[in-house]
């Protein structure tokens, strides 16, 4: 919903750009109808990372007929997502705005889930100030009389606009018993200290995401801290952050994720240790990572997730390791997404994984196509013959990412810790010391892996092959999520 000076002049393409459909979903019964407009507008959820669009804007559907924009006004469930994008034009029709805003809410019905996601402009000074005002005093007020509707809300504006969802004060309580996720991205500016603002009445609130950690240890921001089960911490400033007293309240947290967060190297971290928490996102580069893992214990951690692009070739056993050794915890899953360029890249991997013996799930992934990715060596470990003991019960294996080595050399090792999950054979195999695999799956491209492809693949192999991909066991694709395509006379070389 972008400033327009008519509701619909600049949120649609011309008339000349719609075409006649090729069949009409309103000759169809009207609930089938309805889940055909429904999955025209459906989307993925959007990203607190990345900018807020439609794919398509139930608006539309009023310029291909009458008929149709009819069906679409009487189908609360259409409008029950707003996506409010405040932007730049000098040319901002206040009541437009303030109109469209309230048709869009009264035909979502009083009844219904709301989702909604406000986005102030990204460059204020372009924004008039009696424009601004305008939203604060006249929009907000509108989508906080719908609180006890909101499911998802979020917001990328000053938190002190919170207030501006009561008409009448500094002192805003809002009932949410609906409400799921709350995200507030405020650019991270100081607390000010005239906001309180408390969501009471809200039981069902488990996920919150923002970047300022003093709207919660300086209280201006109140929560059912107690029943949060999920958090995420955007990117922060330069400034002293308390992850001890922050994390206090929340007792009950099983998932955190950091998300760019950084530790000055001119502060003294403190150390927070946390009873709960299972799951740790980190989503970095390798000079954040280490300094924010110094001033962690994890003792209940089973499920680590790192993305760090551009890491260091000791990322793993320099920081992460000795973070794991600090907690005492049991790591049962593991997801890697980093370039793996060169051995020592792999080497990390592999010395990280030898300290991990309770490992159950592994998921690695490079998402460079240019990298040189997992080797040989790192397959042949894998192998149920391998006299040492690496990742031993291991149960899921997946790879996205180059494999530039004959298929022989990855698929051997795999196949037979997966035919060891089908004959159940791991029960009475003296010889290994591995657990079988019951589940793999390799996300690379069949044309480069067909450029080493040299031997023919033996009959034995290809059996196994066809059958784990005929139960689900084993999946193989290309890294844009299409399958292989494995013909009889294809088989021999992959």
């Amino acid at each position: 919903m972008k400033p327009v000076n008519t509701p619909t002049s600049r949120l649609l393409p011309p008339r000349s750009t719609f075409l006649a459909p090729v069949f009409d979903p309103l000759t169809l019964p009207p609930e089938i109808a309805a889940q055909v407009f429904l999955y025209v507008i459906d989307q993925p959820p959007l990203s607190m990372s990345s900018e807020w669009v439609w794919e398509f804007n139930p608006l539309r559907f009023g310029r291909v007929c009458k008929a149709w924009r009819d069906f679409a006004w009487s189908m609360p469930e259409l409008w029950s997502t707003v996506i409010i994008v405040l932007g730049t034009y000098l040319d901002w029709d206040d009541d437009v705005h303030v109109d469209l805003l309230t048709e869009w809410l009264h035909r979502a019905g009083t009844h219904r889930d709301l989702h909604i996601y406000l986005s102030r402009p990204q460059k204020p000074p372009s924004f008039r100030a009696w424009q601004v005002e305008n939203v604060r005093t006249r929009m907000l007020p509108i989508i906080g009389s719908r609180s006890t509707q909101w499911a998802t809300v979020a917001f990328r504006m000053p938190h002190t606009w919170l207030t501006y969802f009561d008409e009448f004060g500094r002192n805003v309580k809002l009932s949410c018993p609906r409400l799921q996720s709350f995200f507030l991205d405020d650019a991270g500016h100081p607390v000010s200290t005239d906001i309180d603002v408390e969501l009471v009445d809200a039981p069902l609130l488990n996920l919150i995401s923002f970047r300022n950690s003093d709207l919660i240890t300086r209280g201006a921001l109140k929560l059912p801290f107690g029943q949060i089960t999920s958090i995420d911490i955007l990117p922060n400033v330069d400034r002293e952050f308390d992850l001890c007293e922050f994390l206090t309240p929340f007792l009950n947290v099983g998932r955190i994720h950091f998300m760019g967060f950084r530790v000055p190297r001119s502060l003294v971290p403190i150390f927070a240790s946390h009873p709960a928490i299972r799951c740790l996102e980190l989503t970095s580069n390798d000079n954040t990572i280490p300094r924010l893992l110094e001033t962690l214990s994890l003792p209940a951690l089973e499920d680590l997730r790192i993305s760090a692009l551009g890491k260091a070739p000791d990322l793993l056993t320099g920081a992460v390791l000795p973070f794991i050794d600090r907690s005492r915890c049991r790591l049962l899953s593991l997801r890697l997404n980093f370039n793996i360029n060169n051995l020592k890249d792999e080497e990390d991997i592999y010395e990280f994984l030898c300290n991990l013996p309770d490992l159950k799930e592994l998921y690695l992934r490079d998402p460079f196509h240019a990298s040189t990715g997992l080797s040989k060596l790192f397959f042949h470990v894998l192998h149920p013959a391998w006299t040492e003991s690496f990742v031993p019960f291991l149960e899921v294996f997946s790879y996205e990412g180059p494999l530039r080595m004959k298929p022989q050399y990855f698929l051997d090792p795999l196949l037979l810790r997966a035919r060891l999950f089908m004959d159940n054979r791991y029960e009475s195999d003296e010889t290994s010391v591995a657990s079988a695999l019951r589940y793999v799956r390799l996300s690379t491209d069949q044309h480069e892996v067909k450029k080493f492809a040299e031997d023919p693949i033996d009959h034995e192999t290809l059996d196994d092959l066809k059958e784990l991909l005929e139960t689900g066991a084993l999946e193989l694709l290309n890294r844009d999520g299409t399958k292989w395509e494995l013909e009889d006379g294809d088989l021999g070389r992959i």
